[in-house]
């Protein structure tokens, strides 16, 4: 989605729905961005990440969200920046991306989630056409706030690049499922057992209660029968 495209979005929203559009503004490597945060799942807060060999650049991590593993690039290295290091502030905002025409969740790690504000169509400017702090390609637009202009990023652009396209990609061996953890060592209860299994050449065993149950015995009736005639 092109920058002036997302801009009209933008415009649209505000006039369409409310007279402010929420924004999330958030630092990364010094600086401040904005997101539109509807485009913005979760903020989950990410202390520390196990680090993966070989990793590229972009790629942060892998987190457990639910249970469900969910790989963490690094904001500040997709928009050509140094790699962030992990704080207590550090957060992972959420979103869905297509990878290889597969619908992906991926967090985007960047240092720290400052505040959510509204912008009116008017407090939203053009992008500029050329920059030094970050990749032009991936500003949006321009919010007017009360300490100048926070740039507004465009999330898909971002996500669509080619690090962060690699950086998921090789995580995806490593993001699988979460393995339980091993349970304690408890003796088996026999109870447990599963039932023995006769040889295939054996009868099978008759329940007791399932034989047939006879109240006479062969022969018994002809000598009750003989008795009646000698008392005769």
């Amino acid at each position: 989605m092109r920058a002036s495209t997302a801009r009209r979005r933008m415009r649209a929203g505000a006039t369409a729905g409310s007279e402010r559009v929420q924004h999330l503004v958030f630092s990364v490597d010094g600086e401040e961005y904005a997101l539109p945060l509807l485009g913005v799942g979760e903020v989950v807060r990410i202390d520390t990440l196990p680090a993966m060999p070989e990793a590229p650049p972009a790629l942060r991590g892998v987190m457990s969200l639910r249970d469900e593993p969910v790989v963490v690039v690094d904001l500040a290295v997709a928009l050509g920046g140094r790699k962030g290091l992990d704080a207590p502030e550090s957060c992972a905002l959420t979103a869905m991306t297509s990878l290889d025409g597969r619908p992906t969740l991926v967090g985007v790690a960047v240092d720290a989630v400052s505040r959510v504000i509204g912008l009116a169509p008017d407090d939203i400017a053009p992008a500029p056409r050329l920059g030094t702090l970050v990749q032009v390609e991936f500003v949006a637009a321009m919010a007017r706030v009360e300490r100048g202009f926070v740039p507004i990023l465009d999330l898909e652009r971002v996500l669509a690049s080619e690090e962060v396209r690699a950086a998921v990609r090789a995580a995806g061996g490593a993001a699988g499922p979460p393995v339980p953890p091993a349970p304690p060592d408890v003796a088996p209860d026999p109870m447990d057992a599963p039932p023995p299994v006769a040889p295939p050449d054996a009868a099978p065993a008759v329940p007791h209660s399932a034989e047939p149950r006879s109240t006479t015995r062969a022969g018994s009736g002809k000598r009750s029968r003989r008795r009646r005639g000698a008392a005769q």
